[in-house]
């Protein structure tokens, strides 16, 4: 039967307009935004965190008072509390996208730090019940949601995905075209790229591990020469639909960078992904991963791609002002703006953090001061290294500047707050 109560009508609408499309984003059946809906109104669980999550949100966007929405995730989680107790109900797509929309609720204004607590009850969810890449339907979308959340929350903290990336596709399963010669769908293309996001962070984190003295784990050598292959050639599979259109200079102060047109927010969010492996990729590089190597300085060639690909992943979000990979963006952005160096680069990512609070309602805030202690941080070492360097252009000093950021990121586990 249709809602007929209005307050519940008014957020229903509002998430198939807005929290659904974000869940959405690399499913292009749209399973979130139209068929979770009619599921949810013979679920109880399911439709009350549907509620939850658009009254949680639309406070934050609001600036009303959360009172309210934290009555509406109460009566959710109580709801979710009794499908789990229920043998007949956890194992249903239902609770499973119930799990991921109270979750959601708990992480849009938590510190990013905090994350993963509030993805514990799913991450149990999920491996109890073997939910993973290829089963299908309803189950699918909800266990990707999963992975990109859990990613997300691993990167905030900078240690390993707590699911095992070798659990996230079932034995000798894949998700390339069955046929070589086959064009990559584009979803799957997507959902690929996260993947291989998971795979680069969890080498990092191994290679952070090898790079202290006291251990005794070889540096991952042969994982960083197969993910360096795989991202490349990943890249050249791209589906046409998922390559930019428009490509223009930068714009002065507010988009101080090249800038990239795409024609989705699946093919914004999947390219800020990839780019942001490529870059994880390189602060894992083999020269310099180990202690020693840590005082070799960086090679300009290594630190104008980590600065190119960082100035892209920031452009990214400030060209495609699309709600639904801004969603995404928030620890992707603030990785990218590790490597920044510019005043006015550094002050651009500012401003598209804040624009992606005022739209979504995600709390920025502790990246922002993440950023502003790292960039302090950074610049006074510096300074004390280096003093004036005669002679030195401008960009050599830029370049050698993106260095000293990158061997530092070698071993520092940046975490946000």
């Amino acid at each position: 039967m249709p809602i007929t109560n209005p307050t519940e009508a008014f957020f229903l609408e509002r998430y198939c307009r807005i929290i659904g499309p974000w869940f959405d984003m690399f499913d292009m059946k749209c399973n979130w935004s139209q068929n979770v809906p009619h599921l949810a109104l013979s679920n109880k669980s399911l439709f009350r965190s549907i509620i939850a999550s658009c009254a949680k949100q639309y406070s934050l966007v609001a600036r009303e008072s959360s009172i309210f929405a934290l009555d509406y995730y109460n009566h959710a989680l109580k709801e979710l509390t009794q499908a789990l107790d229920d043998p007949e109900l956890i194992g249903s797509a239902a609770v499973f996208a119930s799990c991921l929309l109270t979750g959601y609720c708990e992480m849009i204004d938590a510190k990013s730090l905090d994350w993963h607590t509030h993805l514990r009850g799913t991450f149990s969810l999920c491996a109890s019940q073997g939910w993973h890449g290829l089963c299908g339907g309803v189950g699918q979308t909800c266990f990707w949601v999963y992975c990109r959340m859990d990613l997300l929350a691993s990167v905030a903290r900078a240690e390993k995905t707590s699911l095992d990336t070798a659990m996230w596709l079932p034995e000798g399963g894949s998700l390339r075209p069955a046929q070589p010669s086959q064009q990559w769908e584009p979803d799957s293309w997507c959902n690929q790229v996260v993947l291989l996001l998971a795979e680069t962070h969890n080498l990092l984190c191994d290679a952070r591990q090898s790079s202290h003295q006291m251990t005794t784990q070889p540096y991952p050598l042969d994982g960083w020469r197969k993910l360096s292959a795989n991202l490349n050639e990943h890249e050249s599979a791209r589906p046409p639909s998922l390559h930019p259109i428009i490509h223009l200079p930068p714009e002065g102060r507010f988009c101080p960078f090249e800038r990239l047109t795409y024609a989705s927010p699946a093919a914004c969010a999947a390219t800020q992904m990839l780019d942001v492996a490529s870059l994880l990729l390189l602060i894992a590089s083999p020269s310099h991963g180990s202690a020693e190597r840590q005082k070799w300085p960086i090679a300009d060639e290594v630190s104008q791609r980590a600065l190119a690909l960082s100035r892209k992943i920031v452009s990214n979000s400030i060209t495609n002002r699309l709600t639904i990979a801004w969603a995404n963006a928030v620890q992707l952005l603030a990785t990218a703006g590790l490597i920044l160096v510019a005043e006015n680069e550094r002050a651009a990512l500012v401003t598209i953090l804040e624009d992606i609070k005022s739209e979504t309602g995600w709390s920025v805030e502790g990246h922002i001061q993440t950023l502003n202690s790292w960039w302090n941080s950074v610049d006074l070492r510096f300074s004390q290294k280096y003093g004036i360097i005669e002679g030195i252009s401008s960009e050599d000093v830029l370049l050698k500047r993106v260095g000293d950021c990158l061997v530092t990121l070698v071993t520092e586990t940046m975490t946000y707050s």
